[in-house]
């Protein structure tokens, strides 16, 4: 099967091949571009990623003949390959990369919006795990895996909508693709739904093969005898069950272009707010201060 993506520019026309298309169907049959893939000349793919930009675009079937016009989504994030002549071209949905979900995330936060904006979610090979563990992170979940792989189940479906991919013989390993949308919604919803997964044995809360770890106590220890002694089990616990908000792997762009560039270990405190302000309306940062001066021998 060989499809081709049209575009006219200035009285030319410029086309690129088809490797897949994501889209999205509404209630009334119309169809939505929401990510694509296609390969030719750099002029020709840089038309095309441009053309993504107007309300509609064209996809022209050879082996028919016929022409469809879709609706485009208009919000891509471009990854761009050239391989001498031939550039290869996924135009991603842009709620699909954390960094512009991140945006989305903070911008919400700014306008008092509590709700989570929607994400498109993407696996190869029906690993549905991910979205399990996106879930898990964005509100706070139980990160353990017998948990996180019954989230996307237990949603309701106006909560989660499907993305249709269609892949023509150049895909390569994009035949293996699959997306869906988890929509917007507040946390206290996702809790709701997750309340409702224990009650119906989705998520269970006692396991039958839970191994018992039992910590060690005498009664002449103090508070610090007792963490050290049983730091093991007790890490165990808090790294299954409670995930920090910022991990400190990564930083914002906006970083370095503050007035008085942080050092690392401020960097990291700035971006814990950040991620705390993302959900909440306030937060503390508490350190230590110095005297403004350093004592030198």
């Amino acid at each position: 099967m060989t499809k081709k993506i049209r575009v006219t520019e200035d009285g030319k026309q410029f086309e690129a091949f088809l490797k897949m298309a994501m889209t999205t169907t509404n209630d009334k049959g119309e169809k939505t571009l929401i990510g694509v893939a296609f390969a030719g000349s750099l002029t020709s793919c840089r038309a095309v990623h441009a053309a993504l930009y107007s309300p509609t675009i064209e996809i022209f079937d050879e082996a028919t003949g016929k022409a469809e016009t879709i609706r485009s989504s208009q919000s891509f994030r471009r990854i761009e390959d050239v391989n001498g002549k031939v550039c290869h071209m996924f135009a991603m949905p842009r709620m699909a990369v954390s960094e512009d979900y991140q945006e989305a995330v903070l911008q919400n936060s700014k306008n008092n919006n509590q709700s989570m904006p929607e994400r498109v979610v993407m696996t190869w090979d029906h690993d549905y795990e991910v979205a399990g563990r996106f879930l898990a992170e964005t509100f706070g979940l139980p990160r353990s895996k017998e948990w996180t792989k019954h989230y996307l189940s237990i949603l309701p479906l106006e909560k989660l909508q499907k993305v249709d991919i269609e892949t023509t013989n150049i895909a390569g390993n994009m035949k293996n693709m699959r997306a869906f949308i988890i929509k917007s919604m507040k946390e206290d919803e996702m809790l709701s739904y997750v309340q409702d997964g224990i009650q119906m044995g989705y998520l269970q809360t006692k396991s039958k093969d839970i191994t018992k770890v039992e910590a060690s106590f005498q009664n002449d220890w103090s508070t610090e005898d007792y963490l050290r002694a049983n730091a093991g089990p007790l890490f165990a616990k808090l790294d299954q069950y409670m995930k920090p908000l910022y991990d400190g792997s990564y930083f914002s762009k906006f970083i370095a272009e503050t007035n008085r560039v942080c050092v690392p270990s401020q960097a990291r405190s700035v971006m814990g707010l950040l991620e705390v302000l993302k959900k909440k309306i306030g937060a503390f940062l508490v350190a230590g201060m110095g005297t403004g001066s350093v004592r030198r021998f």
